[in-house]
Parts: structure tokens; sequence; C-alpha cells
């Protein structure tokens, strides 16, 4: 057998075992499974600015938006106007829950990030393990949670501000019945 087809051959095992091995990891939480769900929506953080619990079920009446970022995360901040942008055209129907899962950022940063920026997002901090208990692996990772604080959907990283304004339009006027503006 020659060099090129062993390796080709090593290069497939390691991947066969590689993939088995994230398929077994990822298989106790997945997004929509009754424990990820019951985690998320059952879901609290502490506020910024006090000692303060924040529930997603606080917001029940609104989609919530859980956005898990932090802020040396290029595609979680780009994604932030679009957000804002959304939250001042629909405030009766949809807020952002912006929580720091705190894998590098501390309270002060996000506090400091929340003074130096116009966002009217409810900025948590995940003192409760939330984001290594649904298994988050990466982010941005944005959870939506329904008017009636139900799971709606998952999504990872982010299409862009078009992608994003259409997708959390489209879901606020279906579960509103709004009008197109």
């Amino acid at each position: 057998m020659n060099n090129g087809i062993k390796i080709l051959v090593v290069l497939t095992v390691v991947a066969l075992i590689a993939v088995s091995f994230l398929d077994f990891r990822s298989s106790s939480k997945s997004s929509g499974s009754g424990d990820y769900i019951d985690i998320i929506e059952t879901a609290s953080f502490t506020a910024l600015d006090s000692d303060e619990r924040i529930a997603v079920s606080d917001f029940e009446g609104k989609i919530v938006l859980v956005d898990f970022w932090e802020t040396w995360c290029v595609p979680c901040l780009n994604s932030m106007p679009t957000f804002q942008q959304i939250m001042e055209e629909y405030p009766d129907q949809f807020v952002v829950l912006a929580v720091s899962p705190g894998w590098s950022d501390e309270p002060e940063d996000i506090i400091s990030f929340k003074e130096k920026h116009d966002y009217d997002f409810v900025f948590v901090y995940d003192d409760s393990d939330v984001a290594n208990n649904l298994e988050i692996s990466g982010i941005p990772y944005k959870v939506f949670i329904g008017a009636d604080g139900k799971y709606l959907s998952t999504e990872m990283g982010t299409g862009g501000h078009q992608r994003d304004y259409n997708k959390i339009v489209e879901m606020i006027q279906e579960h509103f019945a709004v009008a197109q503006r």
C-alpha cells in the first residue's frame, strides 16, 4: 500500500472516531429534548446591577431571545444592532436577554460594555451554569422562547443582519399576527 492510501485510511479512521465521540457527547441534551427545554424555560441569571435574579419566565408575553455572548465575540457584537432595531420596532412583543456565560468575561466586563453601548437589552451573568448545562460549545448561541414561556427554537451563529432581522420579525408576526412594519 502506498503512503497516500495509508494516510487516507488513518485520517478516515480518526474522523470516524471523532464523529462517534461527538455524536455520543451531544445525544443527552440536544436542543429540543426534554432536559434541554426544561433547563432553558426555567433558567435564571444574576442581574449585573443588583443581586436580583432574572428568569426567562419574567418576560412572559414577549418573545424572548436568550442570547449567549461575550465581549470578544465579533459575530455576537455584529448581531446586537439588529436585535436593538427589532426591540425598538416591536417593544411590546420582543426582548433580548443578553447572557454572558462567563467563559472569559467577568461581570465587570459586561458592565463596562453596557456603559459604552446604547442597547436596551437585559444584561445578565450566567452564575448558575445554564450554558454548560445546555452543553453550549460556541457563541453566538441564541435560544428563542415564545410569549407563552415555551421553547421555540435554537440557533448557533449568525446569518447576518438581513437574515437575522427577517427571521426574528417573521417569528414575531407569526406569534402575534402583527402587520408588517
